[in-house]
């Protein structure tokens, strides 16, 4: 796993480049039509995605803040409950809000000093972040 901010942000471009790659490769028929193995459209998947790179500027920046953040020691009951937030969002929607949230990430690790980036801010940057990425990228077609 990286350790530094320079890794952090690399590896984050790289597992976003390939991502990216491959969901502009996919019309909205198919992202509405296939199913990505959770029982989920991959539009779900797409939104899924956003959301948790969403929720991680807000768990990193209470980390770095020393504020105390929800526990998410299991991710069922929060991938649920995200699900049915979004599983009604029009595909245009959850296009944009894929790219914004990603930008919203990126920018937030940007502007964090390095030393920041501890055990947990890396944990959550990279598993909501590249990890997640590459987690979910085989369910689209290549």
């Amino acid at each position: 796993m990286p350790a530094t901010k320079d890794e952090v942000l690399a590896e984050t471009t790289t597992a976003w480049a390939e991502y990216s790659a491959r969901l502009a490769t996919v019309t909205d028929e198919d992202l509405c039509r296939l199913n990505s193995g959770h029982g989920w459209t991959l539009k779900d998947v797409v939104s899924h995605i956003a959301v948790w790179e969403r929720e991680a500027v807000h768990v990193i920046q209470a980390l770095v803040e020393g504020r105390e953040i929800h526990d998410y020691a299991d991710f069922d009951p929060w991938n649920e409950r995200f699900y049915n937030e979004h599983k009604d969002t029009p595909i245009d929607q959850v296009r944009t809000e894929a790219f914004a949230a990603h930008r919203a990430l990126v920018t937030m690790l940007q502007e964090l000093p390095p030393g920041a980036f501890d055990e947990q801010v890396v944990e959550w940057a990279i598993g909501s972040g590249a990890g997640h990425l590459r987690e979910h990228i085989s369910g689209f077609p290549a």
